[in-house]
């Protein structure tokens, strides 16, 4: 599994201070490989943000995986206009 930076960062910080929750972000993390916003995603992000007025860490978000040429695989229906252009995978909650 990739994440991207953005991801890390959101999930360390996405329920706040608890702890057993940061845990197990900690948990997933050590299984997955990280990839860094090297400039070429930093750019796909930028035309990202401006075509499909998305927020700047989702944009980021998609870039990786469209600089990976991998699926997003997400429970944010905010990605589904990303498509048919780039494959996007939204699951149910």
């Amino acid at each position: 599994m990739v994440v991207s930076a953005m991801v890390r960062m959101e999930a360390m910080v996405y329920h706040g201070k608890d702890a057993g929750h940061l845990g197990q972000v900690h948990a997933f993390l050590l299984r997955c490989e990280m990839e860094e916003i090297h400039r070429s995603v930093q750019d796909v992000a930028v035309a990202l943000r401006l075509r499909y007025k998305l927020k700047l860490p989702d944009a980021v978000i998609a870039a990786t995986a469209i600089h990976l040429g991998i699926p997003l695989i997400t429970a944010d229906k905010t990605f589904a206009k990303l498509r048919p252009e780039f494959e996007v995978v939204v699951y149910g909650k």
